[in-house]
């Protein structure tokens, strides 16, 4: 009987020694755990913080890659949220560019037909005697005198000479 006593009360201290043990190891793990979440936040801080003071590596930077050497994946989660936003980036740039419209210029307004015309017919300075008449060039202004608008027409003929036996023409048009 002493000796069964003697063999229970020393698992008895193996026993709470063993339960000790387990107590300390679960502490030990919830610390590696806090830890390890402190690391990775603190790691995804740095990152943030070096990406605002270098700037972004877009397009700065192309590493040669040899095919034949493979690759680790340290952080396999931030690479793909970093491939998912490039591509969504992608995604909005190239349909924000396919949202541009061009305007087309209209031109000038056409100037109201109701308005008095007034009419200056410019002949040229030089001579046009043996000259033919080919068409006129014709500018129309809209002016204001006194409260009242009218438009101005300039009216220049434009002269051409006969063709002379060299195959010449003189064109005259007035300034």
């Amino acid at each position: 009987m002493a000796k069964t006593a003697l063999l229970e009360r020393s698992l008895a201290d193996k026993i709470s020694s063993i339960s000790k043990r387990d107590s300390t190891i679960l502490d030990k793990d919830s610390a590696i755990l806090k830890l390890t979440a402190d690391l990775e936040a603190a790691t995804f801080q740095n990152e943030q913080l070096r990406r605002m003071i270098f700037g972004s590596k877009r397009e700065r930077f192309i590493p040669a890659l040899d095919s034949h050497q493979l690759t680790l994946e340290f952080e396999p989660k931030i690479a793909e949220i970093e491939d998912t936003v490039k591509a969504e980036g992608e995604l909005i740039r190239i349909a924000f560019e396919r949202k541009k419209h061009k305007k087309e210029h209209r031109g000038r307004m056409v100037l109201p037909t109701h308005l008095p015309v007034v009419e200056t017919i410019i002949e040229p300075s030089e001579d046009t005697t043996g000259m033919v008449c080919i068409g006129k060039e014709i500018t129309e202004e809209l002016d204001y005198t006194h409260a009242k608008l009218h438009i101005n027409r300039i009216i220049r003929p434009k002269y051409i000479t006969k063709e002379n036996t060299a195959g010449n023409q003189k064109q005259v048009i007035p300034n």
